[in-house]
């Protein structure tokens, strides 16, 4: 199954939790209330400023959490993503 977000929404999945030097992993709530993800989808919106594999900042409890097949993702309108990563 596929999903496309309508409007000035955009699909997102959590990145995959940061490890220590020790190898211990460091939840998100440990560090920063932003959390980083990668734009899965985007919508049809004008105002979307993002593009499919870019990494952004959104505020920890923003937008609706899906599941799709087995897979986490976070449904927000674009207005919710703090900024883009450049790494």
């Amino acid at each position: 199954m596929k999903i496309q977000p309508v409007g000035n929404r955009v699909l997102l999945k959590r990145l995959p939790q940061e490890k220590t030097k020790g190898g211990l992993l460091l939840p998100d709530s440990s560090k920063n209330p932003q959390i980083r993800l990668e734009v899965i989808e985007v919508g049809d919106g004008e105002e979307i400023r993002v593009k499919t594999n870019d990494i952004v900042l959104m505020e920890r409890y923003a937008g609706t959490e899906v599941t799709i097949n087995d897979e986490d993702y976070i449904i927000v309108e674009s207005k919710q993503i703090i900024a883009i990563v450049n790494e």
